[in-house]
Formats: C-alpha cells, sequence, structure tokens
C-alpha cells in the first residue's frame, strides 16, 4: 500500500489556492492511488509521473510491451490446447508453463519499475521549489488539452464522415439522374402506347 495514499479526494480548488507545486502533488498521490486499481489509468499515462519521472518511462514501455505479447502468447496458446486440428507449432503445456514464469518475472520488474517510478516522481516534487512548480505544471495541463482537444475534433471529423457516407449512399442519386430515368420511362411509355394505338 503506498505510504501516501489519500482518504478523500483532493479538492482542486483549495489544492491550486495552495500553488502550483500542491497542484502538482494532488496529481502524484491520485497516481500512487491508482496502484492495483484496474478502474484507473495506468501509472506510464499519470501526469505527475510523466512530469516529474518521464526519463524513466521508456524501460518501463518496453516490459509493459513485452507483457502483453506474453499475455497474448499464452492466451492463443491455452485456447488451442483442446483443438486436436491445431497447427504442428502449437505450443505444449510445458512450453505453456515457461511462458507464465516469464510473465510472472515482468510482472515482478513492472511492480518494482513502478514503485522506483512513484520514488523518483516523490523525490523529484519534494526538491522542487515553490516558485519553479507553475511552468512544468501549466506546461503539462496545455498539453493535455491539446491532446484532448484534438482527439475531440478527431472523432467529430469521423463521425461527419460517417455521416456523410450513409447520406451518399442513401440519397447518391442525383436530380439529374432521376430526370434521366424519369425521361427514359416516358419514352418507353409513348413507344408502348403507340405501338397500341394510342400515339
Amino acid at each position: 500500500t503506498p505510504s501516501h495514499q489519500p482518504t478523500t479526494r483532493p479538492n482542486p480548488r483549495q489544492t491550486l489556492s495552495r500553488g502550483w507545486k500542491a497542484v502538482i502533488e494532488a496529481w502524484l498521490t491520485t497516481a500512487e492511488a491508482s496502484q492495483g486499481n484496474k478502474g484507473l489509468p495506468d501509472l506510464a499515462d499519470q501526469i505527475a509521473i510523466k512530469l516529474l519521472a518521464g526519463s524513466q518511462l521508456d524501460s518501463r514501455t518496453d516490459i509493459a510491451a513485452k507483457l502483453a505479447d506474453l499475455d497474448a502468447e499464452i492466451t492463443a496458446a491455452e485456447a488451442s490446447e483442446g483443438d486436436h486440428e491445431a497447427d504442428a507449432d502449437a505450443l505444449s503445456p510445458g512450453d505453456i508453463r515457461k511462458l507464465k514464469t516469464a510473465r510472472t518475472k515482468l510482472k515482478k520488474a513492472l511492480k518494482e519499475i513502478d514503485g522506483s517510478l512513484l520514488a523518483t516522481a516523490r523525490r523529484t516534487l519534494e526538491a522542487m521549489l515553490a516558485d519553479d512548480a507553475p511552468s512544468p505544471a501549466i506546461g503539462a495541463l496545455h498539453n493535455r488539452f491539446d491532446r484532448l482537444t484534438t482527439d475531440h475534433f478527431a472523432a467529430i471529423e469521423r463521425d461527419a464522415v460517417i455521416r456523410y457516407d450513409d447520406l451518399v449512399d442513401k440519397y447518391g442519386t442525383t436530380l439529374r439522374s432521376f430526370e434521366a430515368a424519369r425521361d427514359e420511362a416516358t419514352a418507353r411509355i409513348d413507344a408502348h402506347l403507340e405501338q397500341l394505338g394510342y400515339g
């Protein structure tokens, strides 16, 4: 259990009134509380970790990627275990056990890195002067808002394209096409009526 885990959620207005360093500390407190909580963003996505321990994130990213690959490989191998028509290259139960052992080691390594990230972030914050906090904090917020705005407008653009495609599928036939089809049908009817002696 993190030593700085909060018992209540920080109040943003009260936090900001104590200065930008308190804002960053609130972010870090949230990051510390997110450990083990699958409903919260991954530690690497926490704004405080990016701000205070970003230089260590590359190694974590590599381990997290390897762990995801192992998870996928194990899931696929277990799914094909009972399949008698499985590929000849299918993994044996022994191979699967080895993969699970490797996964356990990676999970342990990831947990250790997360602990190191939090410790580094806490040390960096404690060494930070109050006057040094506004620039990185505001910069982090700017980047976050910029990303959210970009994602929002990208979603609007995707929705507009989908709606346009739907309209084209539904109403794609132009007025000129309708008029040409009408004229062709009228000509056929006139010709037919002439044959019947009504011309």
